[in-house]
């Protein structure tokens, strides 16, 4: 597949900083530091200006055949999956199918005098107020092939928001299947159908899908948390149950196809994109639509970038996408061990930080404290 070059301007900074083969042995050193420190555990991939610098893995897929990762494994994206809803959203809004003012009343029979008070923006900014469906649904063995609709009808339409709309931030999965129900009202498709037709189509992904744990996958990682100082296989989730919420699954050369689309507005206008991917500032400043927004600096430099981030875990799977749209750079990271250090980007010392600051030529936390 051949991955068109994203168009941004590249600043004379750039002549200081070291050549793709200096900068990717470095990353490839970075990574392996913070595997041998027990901090990471799986795949990296870093892009700059848009151009991929390298895929790295480390550790292992599968600890009971010692068999080792590799950087096209396909594995769930979680809810990393809550960015490809909202541009599907924005893209409807595009297309006139939607408005980011419409009401949640729109959906038949929902009641009348909850939804004329809940937006589809407040459901994208996480600010309606609803409870997520009840945790055991996500746990069912059965392949149940519900829909976001049909999760809607069963588990949200009988709720009260627990606060008035649109004034209070609270992370959950009850508003992406709300969205979900509602694109499937709109344009009379459902989720996994959208994310091919409109997403995996036209960028030419391979991996990109509706993730469902009883289809056997090339390369598909198990995953693992800790239980003391060994390692267990976590509750097996049902992946494909989260549907527009945290549903698909994808690979590290899918998911960079998909930054060099969102920086290249390959899938939406620059003005869509850049409303997506701005804070209105109301409820939270950090949240955009489908994507956390901030200034990260460069420690040791006077760098500082202007991130949209969005993570996403289940199980032992985590996953984390950081880009900066501007300059074109992006870290991709996946772990099959839950390792934390793929949460804290945006305010401690992390391997993602690191690796964003090797391509600024930044402190190197991680690097240091192993020589």
């Amino acid at each position: 597949m051949l991955i068109p070059s994203v168009l941004i301007t590249i600043t004379s900074s750039w002549a200081q900083l070291p050549d793709s083969n200096e900068l990717s042995e470095r990353l490839q050193a970075i990574v392996q530091a913070y595997h041998d420190a027990g901090e990471f555990h799986g795949l990296a991939l870093v892009a700059r200006d848009g151009e991929l610098v390298g895929r790295y893995a480390v550790g292992e897929a599968n600890r009971s055949w010692s068999v080792s990762h590799d950087v096209d494994a396909v594995f769930p994206i979680a809810s990393l999956t809550k960015q490809f809803t909202a541009v599907l959203v924005m893209q409807a809004i595009e297309r006139g199918e939607l408005r980011l003012n419409d009401m949640l009343d729109l959906l038949p029979d929902f009641p009348e005098a909850v939804g004329k008070r809940v937006r589809v923006e407040h459901l994208l900014l996480h600010s309606a107020g609803f409870q997520d469906p009840d945790f055991a649904y996500y746990l069912d063995p059965r392949g149940s092939g519900k829909t976001d609709g049909m999760i809607a009808r069963e588990y949200l339409y009988r709720q009260e928001p627990d606060f008035v709309p649109g004034t209070v931030f609270r992370y959950g999965n009850a508003e992406y299947h709300l969205l979900g129900a509602i694109l499937e009202l709109r344009t009379g498709k459902v989720f996994g159908e959208l994310v091919q037709e409109r997403i995996v189509q036209p960028l030419g992904l391979k991996d990109t899908r509706l993730a469902n744990p009883d289809v056997v996958r090339a390369k598909r990682p198990s995953d693992y948390v800790r239980d003391g100082e060994g390692w267990v296989h976590p509750t097996q989730f049902r992946w494909s149950h989260w549907q527009a919420a945290g549903g698909l699954e994808s690979s590290l050369l899918d998911l960079h196809r998909w930054n060099q689309a969102l920086v290249n507005h390959e899938l939406l206008t620059a003005e869509s994109t850049a409303r997506m991917l701005t804070s209105p500032g109301q409820p939270d400043p950090y949240v955009a639509l489908g994507s956390w927004v901030y200034a990260r600096n460069i420690p040791g430099t006077q760098v500082n970038l202007k991130l949209a981030e969005r993570r996403g875990a289940i199980g032992g799977h985590a996953v984390l996408n950081a880009f900066d749209r501007e300059r074109g750079e992006w870290v991709i990271l996946y772990s099959n061990h839950g390792d934390r250090t793929l949460d804290t980007l945006s305010y401690a010392p992390c391997l993602p930080l690191d690796l964003f600051s090797a391509m600024h030529d930044g402190e190197i936390v991680r690097a240091e404290k192993s020589e």
